[in-house]
């Protein structure tokens, strides 16, 4: 291959790669499925907050971890780490459900007394726990910034060394379990103000839950 034949496949390479690194960056606009947003004040008020969801916004993933498949090898070997972020002990909570299944509660940084003012349930994704690095990092995030409040993760039926005791699991469609916690968290603490935050089929769990209840 002479000289004048390896700068052909160069610039040919080349300009693969910049237009191939140009759609990928296209792709990665940010798109609003919402109606006007001069109709929707409360949309306004979040996009002033948050200007990363304005339509002039990119979310770009990282080069290297484009694909699903990348991403969860990747989310696998970076689980169980442990760094300042992510060190927090938890204290567990085991409830049986009316069908004889379990589900655990680990609380951070404590399990709360009467008169806690507000708590934090997050509801991991399919095949999450408590123990999820990237949990485990939101949960300390949040405690170190508002102090008097609890953080409570709620472990699905057999996730996160829950005991599997009942032939049902849990999936994205049944909300029953999630409903009996939250229930019973307002029933004990009535003064408490209850956050939900949810990853993944955790997030889809809580949608449903507030499609299904209204409020």
């Amino acid at each position: 291959m002479d000289g004048y034949t390896s700068k052909i496949y160069a610039a040919a390479a080349g300009a693969a790669l910049y237009f191939g690194a140009s759609k990928y960056v296209e792709d990665s606009k940010v798109r609003l499925l919402v109606g006007p947003s001069d109709e929707n004040k409360e949309l306004k008020k979040l996009l002033n907050q948050c200007p990363s969801l304005s339509e002039n916004s990119r979310l770009v993933p990282t080069p290297y971890l484009c694909s699903g498949m990348l991403q969860t090898v990747y989310g696998t070997q970076i689980a169980l780490r442990k760094d300042r972020a992510s060190n927090i002990k938890y204290v567990r909570e085991s409830k049986v459900m009316s069908d004889g299944g379990t589900v655990s509660l680990d609380w951070y940084p404590e399990q709360p007394s009467d008169d806690v003012t507000s708590i934090a349930i997050v509801v991991p994704g399919l095949g999450g726990s408590a123990y999820e690095y990237h949990i485990r990092c939101v949960v300390r995030r949040m405690y170190e910034s508002i102090k008097d409040m609890r953080i409570v993760v709620c472990n699905h039926r057999g996730s996160g060394r829950t005991p599997l005791t009942s032939p049902r699991l849990y999936n994205a469609y049944d909300t029953s379990d999630l409903t009996d916690v939250l229930n019973e968290l307002s029933t004990k603490f009535p003064h408490a103000r209850l956050v939900c935050i949810g990853f993944s089929l955790g997030a889809n769990l809580i949608t449903r839950y507030l499609g299904d209840h209204g409020h």
